[in-house]
């Protein structure tokens, strides 16, 4: 679950630094919750 936690943190990171990056190009990035799924993990 930590490197899940870690993989999900470095998305939204990375989604914040894209955004930053394309500012003024007409062009947004955009990460998201889905919501609590059910999941076997």
């Amino acid at each position: 679950m930590k490197a899940y936690g870690k993989s999900k943190l470095t998305l939204i990171l990375f989604t914040q630094e894209l955004g930053r990056r394309l500012q003024g190009t007409g062009v947004s990035a955009y990460s998201l919750h889905p919501g609590t799924v059910a999941t076997s993990i």
